[in-house]
């Protein structure tokens, strides 16, 4: 779906347009956990992948992954290409936050308790 279809359908009251990319990657993947923890630090502020991975205890290459990963699917943008630049949550999260979150609640998963 395209981003202005996709907007569109989220202004309708549709259902969330990624629901089965986000339960894929914050439900039933192996690394939902460490995604959905990802998703709640850049909730509160951008930060780049080492101050990631201090945070969640894990190392550089692993927080880089689930990142990519996310980047990948549009749940978090990087502000550009050089060493150390923070990953933030688009508009389009920050806008349907609460979507989100109840999706993930509806399938047994807390994004904002991780």
């Amino acid at each position: 779906m395209q981003n202005g279809a996709r907007e569109k359908a989220l202004n309708r009251g549709e259902e969330c347009p990624y629901h089965a990319a986000a339960l894929w990657l914050f439900v039933s993947s192996k690394g939902a956990p460490i995604r959905r923890s990802i998703m709640a630090l850049l909730r509160k502020r951008p930060m780049n992948a080492n101050e990631i991975a201090s945070l969640l205890g894990v190392d550089y290459r692993s927080a880089r992954h689930h990142l990519e990963i996310l980047e990948k699917y549009g749940f978090v943008k990087r502000l550009n290409n050089d060493y150390g630049a923070p990953y933030f949550l688009p508009d389009e999260v920050y806008k349907n936050w609460d979507k989100l979150v109840d999706l993930l609640k509806s399938h047994g998963v807390d994004i904002e308790g991780d």
